[in-house]
């Protein structure tokens, strides 16, 4: 893949897979599922929710390359002193296939990424007024761009590690300096068509969206170009 020209490439990019528990050999044309495999297959892939680069090894399906990997390989560490590594730092990491900054999780400047949520009017406002790692050109992402990015590994970004803010040393694993919640719902920009009051929101966990009302408040995460 091309990740130069802000362009998707063409392979399916899915999470890599480790451990004996999800090798099937059997599927298909058999199609029962087994855990006596030993070759990684294409149908050994897993979801993102669980693989949060320490309990799964990153093995790849067999004839797969790096370019089917999403996660952090696909992002790059902005923070203006070099590193989003401390508390206090204004946190920027950049997708590099779509070009997008994103904030850390309800960014404040000078403070910690933090849990804090806001209804949907206010998260709009909170991005669009944004001063912050130097930018005031912030402002919500949309359904799609949220849904972008759990496809792209954030969750390897911001899982919390059990607690341990960056086990490996690695500013792009498992940093809740950057998103102080990665389990919980956003908000885009995006209104429901269907139902004009609602909006959008992304679990950028689990990958799902749904609508819900304005009214009710969830995570706030800003994206600048």
């Amino acid at each position: 893949i091309s990740i130069s020209g802000n362009q998707e490439g063409f392979y399916p990019r899915v999470p890599a897979i480790g451990g004996a528990i999800y090798d099937s050999d059997s599927m298909p044309p058999g199609n029962t599922a087994t855990t006596a495999g030993s070759t990684i297959d294409w149908w050994d892939t897993i979801d993102s929710w669980n693989n949060n680069g320490n309990s799964l090894p990153p093995d790849q399906p067999s004839s797969w390359t790096s370019d089917h990997r999403c996660g952090k390989e696909l992002w790059s560490d902005e923070t203006a002193d070099g590193a989003c590594d401390e508390a206090n730092d204004d946190c920027l990491i950049r997708d590099n296939v779509t070009g997008l900054l994103w904030s850390e999780e309800y960014p404040v400047t000078g403070v910690a990424s933090s849990d804090s949520t806001k209804n949907w009017s206010a998260a709009v406002e909170h991005c669009d007024n944004l001063n912050y790692g130097g930018r005031t050109d912030w402002r919500l992402p949309t359904q799609l761009e949220l849904m972008r990015a759990y496809e792209h590994g954030i969750r390897e970004l911001g899982y919390k590690g059990g607690g341990t803010i960056r086990p490996s040393g690695d500013t792009l694993d498992n940093n809740n300096l950057f998103i102080a919640n990665i389990d919980r719902d956003f908000w885009p920009a995006t209104t429901q068509s269907q139902t004009p009051a609602s909006a959008w929101y992304v679990n950028l966990a689990f990958g799902y969206t749904y609508g819900n009302s304005r009214t009710t408040s969830l995570g706030v995460i800003c994206v600048a170009p």
